[in-house]
């Protein structure tokens, strides 16, 4: 008697077929029956996992069997209503229809969020009636520089004013120094006065021509200048000298 000879996969699907356990075509097919698209699957999932419970129903026509649960098991009856309106679709036309409705409805909800903006609060000082706005706070910052009315210092003062407790000198009263003690009068700033060329009152010996230049310079300033200052010609700020009033006679002389 001959040897039946036997190959590699021949031994193997035997002992396959003798180590795994009898399925039951019945129960399994229930169960691809009741398989429904769970709210965390999306369409890719949930075929593979019709594929996966229909791969033990030894179905005769598989590919037609997952299809038909895949519509009846899908959670949108929106692609339900889809596929149903277009017979004759094909597994793969049904899949890219599921991707695109998956794929706007996250659009459409990431659209729908209102978008929130963080804001800072800052604190404000805000006159309100329980906080008053006074005059001495509103002109705070421009009394920052100004002297201190009490002590005359810089103000504002790391602590009490100086002058707190202190008697004037001047007036004998308290919480002031005498610098800016209002009982002491303040004397005028002394105002700059023109150089004037003053004349000599003490009669000394002269000549006969000084006499005369002096007297022609006193005719100067009684006639000349009051006519020169009123037809507002020019100012003259200084007394000329004896031998510039000639020169300044002659020229004033022309012009009045």
């Amino acid at each position: 008697m001959e040897a039946r000879p036997y190959t590699y996969d021949t031994l193997k699907g035997a002992i396959t077929a003798h180590f795994e356990p009898d399925v039951n075509l019945d129960y399994e097919r229930y169960l691809l029956r009741q398989a429904r698209q769970t709210s965390d699957e999306s369409v890719d999932i949930f075929y593979e996992r019709l594929k996966e419970l229909a791969s033990t129903c030894t179905l005769p026509d598989e590919e037609d069997e997952i299809m038909v649960q895949f519509i009846q098991g899908c959670s949108s009856s929106k692609l339900r209503d889809r596929i149903l309106q277009q017979p004759n679709m094909l597994m793969r036309d049904i899949l890219t229809l599921g991707w695109f409705q998956e794929l706007s409805k996250a659009c459409a909800a990431l659209m729908e969020q209102e978008p929130t903006v963080q804001v800072k609060a800052e604190p404000v000082n805000a006159v309100t009636a329980s906080t008053p706005w006074t005059k001495a706070e509103g002109c705070k910052g421009k009394q920052k520089d100004r002297p201190c009315r009490w002590c005359g210092g810089p103000t504002p003062h790391p602590g009490s004013c100086p002058a707190r407790g202190k008697t004037c000198s001047a007036c004998g009263k308290v919480n002031h120094f005498v610098k800016v003690c209002r009982s002491v009068p303040r004397t005028a700033a002394p105002t700059p006065k023109r150089m004037v060329r003053a004349l000599d009152a003490t009669p000394s010996p002269a000549s006969d021509s000084d006499m005369d230049d002096d007297h022609q310079v006193v005719h100067f300033y009684n006639d000349i200048l009051p006519a020169v200052h009123a037809m507002g010609r020019c100012r003259v700020s200084y007394v000329p000298a004896i031998h510039e009033y000639h020169a300044l006679n002659s020229c004033l002389t022309r012009v009045l």
